[in-house]
């Protein structure tokens, strides 16, 4: 017998709420479900299904391709970080443009760090939770980080590395139903402990994420800006970031919910149409913290946006009063205009 995917099992729970019908089709490993209502019948699912019903297929593979993505998104007038892809596994026989092999991602690489004096980020083209996103600050760290992407997918983007205030916004049908800032996870210092003991601390309390911060290149980078070392006993209420992801799913931290401005909400409603997709989760920077819109850089745009972590969290009415906006309009409202 086989545990529901964390989604579905939120999902089924919403079923029941809302008078849904919800069953199993995948009785091998629960990965697809149906969903009945009124003689209606949907399909939905995990992993690379897509949760949501409202989702088109063609926006929804889209929204996965990370590549992808940044040209719909830049060619509409949103800022994405600094960029391009390259191909690592290439199909035979696969035509395509010159520029985007291996070699030409490392000497890309080096133009857009300027010989590695900024850092780079590098990630899958089909990445979703962080999986295998690296901060790189130089050729040794990238060739190791594209070998390592190699082994999922066949393509990787290098992009400029921005360090700003991040979010997540969840959109339905270009509405913004919740925002939060999420930031990154760091070390507090009590006085007494050296950072090397602050970090062992923390990887005991969350192994996964930080099991491998002796080897991060990010630290180390923090590390040599604030003039510190790994035996530096870190002062009272000195806090130092120890990760340059924010996902809540991943290593980061959820930091509040946010009240959107009018300016934001109409910024979200034209990214929305934009990518074509009725349940949208975006992540994005704003150096402004949102006091203009101008300088948003969308970094990411899911198709399948996780409710689990709020839900683990405590914020489960919110979660469900989502899932009731989605299931009633999945069943009782007609297709709105624009998507």
């Amino acid at each position: 017998m086989f545990d529901l995917p964390k989604s579905l099992s939120i999902l089924e729970e919403a079923c029941v709420r809302e008078g849904v019908a919800f069953a199993v089709v995948d009785t091998f490993s629960g990965f697809v479900v149906r969903l009945t209502k009124g003689g209606k019948s949907v399909l939905a699912g995990a992993a690379g299904i897509g949760v949501y019903p409202l989702n088109r297929a063609a926006p929804f593979a889209v929204a996965r391709d990370k590549a992808f993505t940044h040209y719909v998104l830049s060619g509409a007038g949103f800022a994405v970080p600094q960029g391009e892809h390259f191909f690592l596994n290439p199909p035979d026989r696969y035509v395509r443009p010159p520029g985007r092999e291996r070699s030409d991602a490392l000497a890309y690489a080096a133009r857009l760090s300027r010989a590695y004096e900024l850092p780079l980020v590098v990630k899958p083209n089909s990445g979703k939770g962080a999986r295998l996103v690296t901060f790189v600050q130089n050729e040794p760290e990238l060739i190791v980080a594209l070998e390592e992407i190699a082994q999922i997918d066949d393509l990787a983007l290098i992009q400029a590395f921005v360090d700003a205030p991040e979010f997540r916004l969840f959109l339905i049908d270009g509405e913004i139903a919740f925002a939060y800032r999420k930031v990154r996870s760091e070390i507090v210092g009590d006085g007494e402990s050296t950072v090397r003991d602050l970090c062992a601390r923390l990887a005991s309390e969350r192994p996964e994420p930080f099991a491998s911060l002796p080897t991060s290149s990010y630290l180390r980078s923090q590390l040599k800006a604030h003039g510190l070392t790994w035996d530096t006993v870190l002062g009272r209420n000195v806090r130092l970031a120890v990760d340059f992801v924010s996902n809540i799913s991943a290593s980061g931290r959820f930091d509040g919910f946010l009240t959107p401005s009018d300016a934001l909400r109409a910024w979200a409603s034209r990214l929305a149409t934009t990518v074509s997709l009725r349940v949208t989760g975006v992540d994005i920077f704003s150096p402004s913290r949102f006091s203009e819109t101008d300088d948003i850089i969308v970094t990411d745009v899911n198709g399948s946006p996780n409710l689990g972590s709020l839900y683990d969290l405590g914020h489960k009415d919110l979660v469900f009063d989502v899932w009731s906006s989605i299931l009633k309009k999945t069943f009782d409202d007609p297709w709105p205009e624009g998507f």
